[in-house]
């Protein structure tokens, strides 16, 4: 072999293995969710794409006479640590969906009657799954997203990304961050016989350190 020919597949190898799978939003969802578990958050809906929204909150304001599913909201995630309410959105790696996401849950944190008619549902969903709803919680908002990362460990990138992000929701919103650090996992396709946390990294980016703190590890104050 000629050493042309070795430093073409020496350069092509490089090109590889630097070229990695983007996350799907299924992988998000999930790593996002074996996270959450991980660090003893009970999950009360869990919507992946493809659920057909299991997990729906009615728009109040429709006819109700109209019997269908016109502007129903489904979290793709809700999870409950003692007094606190977590409910995080999910998408791949584009960005407009990224907004979008922000855009969804400003929507829903600001619609009294809709947070009502959630926490309803939740009552039930927390009986269902022997986990106390309290009376009184404090909510959690966050993003999850794969690709490029949009919110920084310091102050100043989190209030730029904020803007980046349209800021549509309160300052504190969280971001998990996605990746696969494993070159050789195709994320197009499903295959049953694979974990699907094998090359799956988790980044949660918070500046709020009490809020960082009760997604870690539950503290409540």
């Amino acid at each position: 072999m000629t050493a042309s020919i070795v430093e073409g597949c020496a350069m092509t190898k490089r090109r590889t293995l630097r070229k990695r799978s983007m996350p799907n939003e299924y992988d998000v969802a999930f790593a996002i969710k074996e996270w959450l578990i991980d660090h003893d958050w009970n999950i009360i809906a869990f919507n992946p794409p493809g659920s057909q929204g299991t997990f729906s909150i009615p728009n109040p304001s429709k006819d109700p006479r109209y019997k269908g599913q016109s502007g129903t909201e489904a979290p793709d995630i809700i999870g409950i640590k003692r007094d606190h309410l977590l409910i995080v959105e999910c998408k791949d790696y584009r960005k407009p969906g990224i907004l979008s996401d922000v855009e969804k849950l400003s929507r829903l944190i600001s619609n009294k009657e809709r947070m009502r008619l959630l926490y309803t549902i939740l009552q039930k969903a927390c009986r269902a799954n022997d986990v106390e709803l309290p009376h009184d919680f404090h909510l959690i908002t966050a993003v999850g997203y794969g690709g490029q990362v949009l919110v920084a460990e310091t102050r100043k990138k989190y209030m730029e990304s904020l803007k980046l992000l349209k800021n549509a929701t309160p300052d504190n919103i969280q971001n998990f961050f996605i990746e696969v650090t494993d070159p050789h996992r195709d994320t197009k396709s499903m295959d049953s016989s694979v974990d699907p946390l094998v090359g799956i990294k988790t980044t949660l980016y918070s500046t709020e350190c009490d809020i960082k703190d009760v997604l870690l590890c539950g503290s409540s104050k």
